[in-house]
C-alpha cells in the first residue's frame, strides 16, 4: 500500500547512510531494513545486539516476541514477550500497547497454555476495551478453557462491541463467531455461525 512504499523509501535512504549512526541507531535501521527485505531471523540476530545494550528496553524485548512469532517460535516469543511485562511489573506501569497483549495471547493459545493467555488478554482488555484484536482472543482464550461460568458473560460483551462500537452488520459478525469456534477446535457450532451468517446476508458473502 501506500504507507508501506513510503515506509519503505524513507528505510532505503536513510540505509544509505546507516554508517554515519551510532551504534544503537544503526542498529534499530538495521532492524528495520530487515524487516522489510530480510528474514525474521535477521531481525532477531540486531534485536539480540540491541538487547546486549539495552537490556531493561522493553520495546526491544517486543520486537524479539514479533520475530520468533512470525516464525512460529512460540515458547520464544513466549519468553521476550513475558521479560517485557515484568519489567513492567518491576516499575509498577502497565505497557501501553495493545500489541503485545493479544500476540502473546496467541502465541499462549498455540502452545494451549489457556489460563495465561486468558490471564494476559485480560490485563489488555482492562486497557483497551475497544481493541478488536483484544476482544476476540478474549472470547477465543474464554472458550478455549470451556469455563461455563465465564461463556455467555464474555460472549454477550464481545457482541456488545461488535453492535455498539464496531456497528457490524449481523452477517460480518456471524461469520467472526464462526472463525472464533474454528480457532479453538468447536468445528459444529464454527459451521453453525457460517451458515448463519450466509442466510443473514445471501447476496453478499464476501466478508
Amino acid at each position: 500500500n501506500n504507507q508501506d512504499a513510503k515506509a519503505r523509501e524513507v528505510v532505503n535512504r536513510s540505509y544509505e547512510k546507516k554508517d554515519d549512526l551510532p551504534l544503537e541507531e544503526k542498529l534499530l535501521l538495521e532492524h528495520l531494513h530487515s524487516y522489510f527485505y530480510e528474514t525474521p531471523q535477521e531481525e532477531a540476530k540486531y534485536v539480540r545486539q540491541l538487547l546486549e545494550l539495552d537490556e531493561l528496553n522493553p520495546f526491544y524485548w517486543h520486537m524479539m516476541g514479533v520475530a520468533h512469532y512470525k516464525v512460529n517460535e512460540f515458547e520464544e516469543a513466549v519468553a521476550a514477550w513475558e521479560r517485557l511485562f515484568e519489567l513492567h511489573d518491576q516499575w509498577g506501569s502497565p505497557w501501553q500497547n495493545p500489541f503485545a497483549y493479544f500476540f502473546l495471547a496467541d502465541a499462549y493459545l498455540q502452545l494451549q497454555e489457556y489460563e495465561k493467555g486468558d490471564k494476559i488478554v485480560q490485563s489488555g482488555y482492562e486497557l483497551f476495551p475497544k481493541n478488536g484484536y483484544i476482544n476476540t482472543y478474549r472470547l477465543i482464550l474464554t472458550l478455549a478453557q470451556k469455563d461455563t461460568t465465564k461463556i455467555g458473560e464474555v460472549m454477550d460483551q464481545y457482541l456488545d462491541y461488535r453492535h455498539n462500537i464496531t456497528h457490524c452488520p449481523e452477517a460480518l459478525i456471524s461469520n467472526d463467531i464462526g472463525y472464533i469456534y474454528a480457532q479453538v477446535g468447536q468445528l459444529d457450532e464454527a459451521e453453525k455461525q457460517y451458515r448463519l451468517a450466509i442466510r443473514q446476508n445471501p447476496e453478499n458473502l464476501q466478508f
